[in-house]
């Protein structure tokens, strides 16, 4: 049975995401510069709305918090919502699932798997549904099965790391697919299992 390692943010030997010495020492002073910032701006031009009972973001309309993904190899997340903002961090591999926590103009505030947050063009994302197999955990493999249920056979383990793109969630189970053309694999996996879709969220990939 084939299994497919996964390489995590903290141990994979060509990184993801990379922050400088320079910008860990800013951090601080550019948070408070963010909150002065912010709490100048028009309370309308930062707060989300509230549609049929779902939370959305005040620029786009779609619901917040939500799934995206990273578009391009290089992205540079910022601690506020301006390019005139230090850099927090770089993301250095396209693909990865982000999710949208609020909105300001063409800048949308992300939270990446490790929990940490940031502000990025909207233009640097995508609506491409990807997730990682359980980014939290080093312990066993994660079964990807041929059909949606727990009976199911498996076809392949997939290593806690490993970068998928999904296919469609029905609530309970997620069919993923490789990111990684050069890799092919598909299958059923555990919705609880990924992060980059929420429990018993359904959808289709457009």
């Amino acid at each position: 049975m084939p299994a497919f390692q996964g390489l995590s943010q903290r141990t994979m030997s060509c990184p993801i995401r990379i922050v400088s010495f320079a910008q860990s020492l800013m951090f601080i002073l550019a948070v408070l510069m963010t909150m002065i910032v912010g709490s100048a701006l028009p309370a309308h031009a930062q707060a989300p709305a509230i549609q049929n009972g779902v939370t959305v973001g005040p620029v786009t309309g779609f619901p917040l918090p939500r799934f995206v993904s990273i578009r391009p190899n290089e992205a540079n997340v910022r601690v506020g919502p301006g390019s005139a903002y230090d850099i927090r961090w770089t993301f250095v591999r396209s693909g990865l699932p982000v999710e949208i926590t609020a909105e300001f103009g063409n800048w949308r505030k992300i939270r990446d798997m490790e929990g940490d947050e940031g502000w990025i063009r909207h233009d640097l994302l995508t609506g491409r549904r990807t997730a990682v197999i359980a980014p939290w955990s080093d312990g066993d493999p994660i079964p990807a099965r041929r059909a949606p249920s727990q009976d199911a056979n498996t076809r392949f383990l997939l290593q806690p790391g490993v970068l998928g793109e999904i296919l469609e969630c029905d609530g309970t189970w997620c069919e993923v697919t490789s990111a990684n053309p050069q890799v092919q694999w598909r299958g059923f996996v555990r919705q609880t299992s990924l992060w980059g879709a929420y429990p018993d969220e359904a959808f289709r990939a457009n």
